[in-house]
This record gives structure tokens, sequence and C-alpha cells, in this order.
């Protein structure tokens, strides 16, 4: 780090060489150029959203045509959505089954999907358009398990009991 931080570029010219102390508020008022009531008292804009999310264990990395169904179906979305990659693997994978309830110690990473859209009337089209492609998805190329942290009502039965119940875990 202290030889990238050494490499770095001077600065020159410096924007300011003066400052003004601020209080939160102000400075938020200032950052955010909204008047003091909208800090006070901000407008409420919601935010709809869904969250899918896959298990890739070891061993069963996606694929290309994995890949590439992922990135046409995020380039042609009708709901803006994004993806993030959680890798695994190292020390969290090292744990004894009995040590712990987290139940995905094969896994490579996690897959999640978020899909956002600005107005109610769209919940259906959003919610179903993200739906059909994670049960599409996740049949063909990921593990039958999702992120527990996640409450998805759409999982099957069988995916809510295994992430669920104690009868199911391997030991």
């Amino acid at each position: 780090m202290r030889r990238f931080l050494c490499d770095a570029p001077k600065l020159t010219n410096p924007i300011e060489t003066q400052y003004i102390q601020k209080t939160f508020i102000e400075s938020v008022e200032i950052l955010s150029n909204s008047s003091k009531y909208d800090v006070f008292s901000p407008k409420h804009s919601p935010n709809f959203f869904k969250v899918k999310s896959f298990y890739i264990n070891k061993g069963k990395a996606l694929n290309e045509t994995a890949i590439n169904v992922l990135v046409d179906y995020l380039d042609g979305a009708k709901c803006t959505t994004l993806a993030s990659f959680d890798l695994y693997g190292g020390d969290i994978n090292d744990v004894y089954y009995d040590k712990t309830s987290f139940i995905h110690r094969n896994a490579l990473y996690c897959l999640q999907l978020e899909a956002n859209w600005k107005y109610k009337e769209r919940d259906d089209q959003c919610v179903k358009e993200i739906n059909d492609f994670g049960k599409e998805f996740q049949s063909n190329f990921t593990s039958p398990f999702s992120y527990q942290g996640f409450i998805d009502r759409e999982l099957d039965n069988l995916q809510v009991s295994s992430k669920y119940s104690c009868n199911d875990i391997e030991l």
C-alpha cells in the first residue's frame, strides 16, 4: 500500500485551500443540494425491488452458456436489474457442520440478482420477470438453494424446508 500511495500523482493545483467548518446538517444540505426543510423532512420516494439468489458450488462453476444467459437477461431485462457475486471459500468452508447452522459450506460463490423499479404499477411485471428467469436459471445452472438471509416466497417447498429444517441438513 505504501508503494502505491507513494507513486500516486501529487496534487499541484489544490481546488480549495480554505475550509469552513459546517455542522452535519449544513453539510448534508450543501452536498445534497437540498433545502434545510428537505434535509429535516425528506420526501419519501419509495423504491420497489425483488431479490433472488443462487449458490454455485465447488466444482460446478458457471459455464460459458450460463454466463451468456445471465448477461443476456441483465442486458434485456425490462426492469433495472443488477448482479453481484459474493465469493466464498477459505475458512467458511472449513467450519464443521455441527458448529454453525450455515449450510452452504461447499459454495464457491453466491450470485444475487436485484430488480428495481420506481412505480408500484410495475410490481407484477418486474416480479414475474425476475422470478421466471430465476426458476429457469436455477434449474439449469446452479444448486437448488438460495441465500438464507433473503426471504423469497417463490421458493419451492423443498428449498424452504431444506433451508430451515434441521432434519434436512447433512451432518
